[in-house]
């Protein structure tokens, strides 16, 4: 957990600090800390030092580099400035109004800023939007207007991420193919992508295929992978093709994901009369709410098939 200090200045200088061993991170004690200072109690939080023996230094100078956040109020000027690993990130002015966005910033920091930095159309995050200046440039107004778009489409806010990368390393292959249908090269890329989607996730793999250089697309299901793509010629064409299929079939993937789910659940701890159970109840469930079926290999009757071997 972050370490941090709060230390009452009078200009350049220092009066008092306190050590924060944890939790110093703006999302909780910088609220904290702001409360105090608009509440006026502020000296009574600090003189609350009884972790300050932790702190092996007691000039600003020094403690300021055996902390990762650093919290500076100024009485004179009442202006609050917040620092981590030394770097300047946020400064907090003495008007009301200016003390009030920040304390519902550091509130829904989270909220703010996902709402704020989310690419819909890529399903990801653009944190290079995140710097110190977005902060300075919103008011409270647009805050609580990201605060309930985030509360409104956070379960839409898929994110598709890079996990892992593989390597295909076929150098000790090499003595079983012929000369004439000996791969062109010695490794081969599997990209592992992970579609987060609240409480469940789905697994694609982007491969390069072995014969003609060009890229697939698998989803992986509980008993083998699918086939939904091919051909791309790149990287990022494959990666365009999810997103694609993301935003094609968003309400069929997350129901495909909760069944998958559930299955696994039933299937890894023996609930087998749970298990069938679920099965029966899959021509019922499709009426409701259809999920994807990976270009028909995860329809109910490759599910019944697959777990009526397993039971």
């Amino acid at each position: 957990m972050a370490n941090g200090y709060v230390a009452i200045t009078n200009g350049v200088k220092m009066i008092k600090y306190r050590y924060l061993s944890s939790n110093s991170e703006v999302d909780r004690v910088g609220w904290t800390i702001l409360h105090h200072i608009i509440e006026k109690t502020i000296d009574a939080y600090v003189d609350d030092s009884k972790d300050n023996y932790r702190c092996p230094y007691t000039k600003l100078e020094r403690i300021s580099t055996f902390c990762e956040y650093g919290y500076l109020y100024d009485k004179k000027t009442g202006i609050l400035k917040i620092y981590r690993r030394g770097e300047f990130i946020y400064n907090v002015d003495a008007t009301i109004e200016e003390r009030e966005k920040y304390l519902f910033f550091f509130k829904n920091q989270k909220k703010i800023t996902d709402a704020y930095t989310y690419h819909w159309e890529k399903l990801s995050f653009d944190r290079n939007k995140l710097t110190r200046n977005v902060v300075e440039a919103l008011n409270l107004a647009d805050m609580k207007e990201l605060v309930n778009k985030y509360d409104k489409y956070k379960d839409d806010m898929f994110i598709l991420d890079v996990n892992d990368i593989e390597i295909w390393n076929l150098v000790n292959d090499i003595k079983t193919w012929t000369f004439s249908n000996a791969p062109r090269k010695t490794q081969y890329i599997n990209y592992r992508w992970t579609l987060y989607m609240s409480k469940y996730s789905v697994v694609f793999y982007v491969f390069q295929n072995i014969e003609n250089d060009l890229w697939d697309i698998m989803i992986e299901l509980p008993y083998d992978r699918a086939m939904i793509a091919s051909g791309c010629k790149c990287v990022s064409m494959a990666a365009d093709k999810i997103r694609e299929i993301v935003h094609e079939n968003p309400k069929q993937l997350m129901m495909m994901a909760k069944i998958m789910k559930i299955l696994e659940t039933h299937y890894n701890k023996r609930e087998y009369h749970e298990l069938e159970s679920l099965i029966v109840s899959l021509p019922d469930l499709w009426e409701i709410e259809p999920w994807y079926t990976a270009c028909d290999q995860f329809t109910i009757d490759n599910i019944k098939d697959f777990y009526s071997r397993q039971m």
